[in-house]
């Protein structure tokens, strides 16, 4: 998991893991050394139904660029997320995105389809991210 390791060890991020709230399972979450995301993060993923599955689906489809994995074991959620991380991990426009992600999320999290409609209408930039 060296990936992950030089992650938290060079750039000081944090990481977070929780039970999956729908089926089993883990999330597996990285973010700058900045504990309040990743609990605001948890709490957007246990809250009420909408935010939740809101969340979910825009980290299983939008959102996978981000160092988040939704797994049924930490063994292959460690893996995948170690994974998605090579070809990014020195980058540090990479880096800043997922920080500028991170805080739209918290700040779409209103109940009211928020990160559903942005992530449709595509308004918020910050939710995407293109290496190329």
């Amino acid at each position: 998991m060296i990936n992950i390791e030089r992650l938290i060890e060079e750039y000081e991020w944090n990481m977070s893991v929780w039970g999956s709230r729908y089926g089993g399972g883990f999330w597996i979450a990285l973010a700058l050394d900045d504990d309040e995301i990743l609990s605001d993060l948890e709490d957007i993923s246990r809250g009420s139904d909408r935010e939740a599955i809101e969340l979910e689906m825009y980290i299983n489809n939008e959102g996978k660029w981000l160092p988040i994995e939704i797994s049924d074991t930490l063994e292959d959620g460690f893996k995948k997320l170690n994974e998605k991380l090579k070809n990014n991990l020195n980058n540090v426009e990479y880096r800043n995105a997922v920080y500028n992600a991170y805080k739209k999320i918290i700040e779409l999290n209103e109940g009211c389809w928020g990160l559903e409609d942005a992530v449709e209408q595509k308004t918020e930039k910050a939710l995407f991210w293109n290496a190329s």
